[in-house]
């Protein structure tokens, strides 16, 4: 029988993806037993933890690719999934590879390891990656991406995913927009994609010991995850003091706008933000924190924002975490996003963005000042979608293209 090999990040390292890791093998672990499964995690990136829910985790330096395995790779945009790359290289050609694609567009990782990694502005490799993605546009792209002059906007939007399509016999990603963006922009053509399953994220059952509190004594407005400029801190920091200084005085004391997660850069400490804005006493962060607090910390809040621009065609394992806890959301109108529903909904308008954000935090607390419930009333979903694979019915599936192989 093949052996499983999940290449991805793994706990406790600091990215969502070890944690997601964690809850598909927690859901799927009876299914994997028998296939003598095994973790491959990326060095130099913090030692992870011997074993995973039994399954032992060796470095990927200590890989030994064999023939026939079945390689799980995951495939994400930031330098927690470079090694992914390296893992496909030294595989075995007998080897399978099921992709499981949680940013569709990548560009941004393929480029660091195209200008750090030892490879140094290698056009040969970009055009490898974007390959057939915007014929009419690569050379002008490929010119201003060697002059580092390639506009952000495009750099979140641009796939290059060439590679790990031409390695993949399967995909898995979680939206319909990943994979459409995928089917209908890679230029692959139909005819030469390999089969692409919609899931949803592995079920979290801890949530279970962590039910939405009652009323508290403070009204909590949560930001959850790494703090990136495309969260969007800035404008959720802006709102949340619009709001707050429409109360009165003695009211403002109970309200508190918490951010739980690691720092992408130095400037969005929300504690400095929030100092600017003349908010700073009612402004927590938190930092990184172990699952176990990091559900603790979410059972508190009142609403949550998830917010995404530019957005890479991710999905959020925060998001489904809070809509299963019942928190109201507020998220971004734009992209994966635009699948999920949502309390409510925000602009990217730069000058309806604000408004909105303090216009939901200002209709929760309404509520919450009244006694009433802040539990989320989400409408149904504005789209008919076919329904998604959960984590077993995905793996299973899988398996049984493999048996038939």
């Amino acid at each position: 029988m093949a052996r499983i090999v999940f290449a991805s990040p793994a706990p406790p390292m600091k990215t969502g993806t070890a944690r997601y890791l964690s809850l598909f093998l927690e859901e799927c672990g009876d299914i994997l037993r028998d296939h003598q499964p095994v973790i491959v995690a990326p060095s130099g990136l913090g030692a992870p933890n011997p074993s995973l829910r039994g399954i032992p985790i060796v470095s990927d330096r200590d890989y030994c690719p064999a023939e026939n395995d079945v390689l799980f790779i995951f495939v994400a945009n930031n330098r927690f999934h470079k090694f992914v790359f390296s893992i496909l290289e030294r595989r075995k050609k007998s080897s399978r590879v099921i992709s499981i694609i949680h940013d569709p567009q990548s560009f941004m990782n393929v480029d660091h390891i195209q200008r750090n990694l030892g490879r140094k502005y290698d056009p040969e490799g970009m055009v490898k990656d974007l390959k057939f993605e915007i014929p009419n546009l690569r050379e002008w792209i490929m010119s201003r991406w060697q002059q580092a002059g390639l506009p952000q906007i495009l750099k979140f939007n641009l796939m290059a995913q060439s590679r790990i399509i031409e390695a993949s016999d399967v995909m898995v990603v979680h939206s319909y927009y990943a994979a459409l963006k995928l089917l209908l922009e890679s230029g692959h053509g139909v005819e030469r994609m390999p089969p692409i399953l919609v899931m949803q994220h592995p079920r979290d059952p801890s949530i279970e010991g962590h039910p939405l509190l009652p009323r508290g004594r403070k009204f909590v407005v949560g930001c959850f995850g790494w703090i990136s400029q495309a969260k969007r801190p800035i404008p959720i920091i802006s709102g949340f003091s619009r709001s707050l200084s429409s109360l009165p005085a003695h009211e403002r004391e109970a309200v508190e706008l918490k951010f739980v997660g690691e720092l992408t850069q130095k400037s969005l400490d929300p504690s400095v933000l929030a100092q600017a804005y003349g908010c700073e006493k009612n402004c927590v962060h938190l930092g990184h924190v172990s699952d176990e607090r990091f559900l603790r910390e979410m059972s508190t809040v009142n609403i949550m924002f998830n917010l995404r621009f530019p957005s890479c065609g991710e999905t959020s394992g925060t998001l489904n975490l809070a809509k299963e806890m019942g928190i109201r959301v507020a998220m971004t109108n734009y992209q994966a996003f635009k699948e999920e529903n949502a309390d409510f909904l925000i602009s990217l308008a730069p000058d309806k963005e604000v408004d909105e954000i303090c216009a939901a935090i200002t209709a929760v607390y309404r509520d919450w000042i009244a006694g009433n419930a802040t539990t989320s009333r989400a409408p149904s979903p504005r789209y008919a979608l076919p329904k998604k694979f959960d984590a077993r019915q995905a793996l299973q599936w899988v398996l049984s293209q493999e048996a038939a192989a």
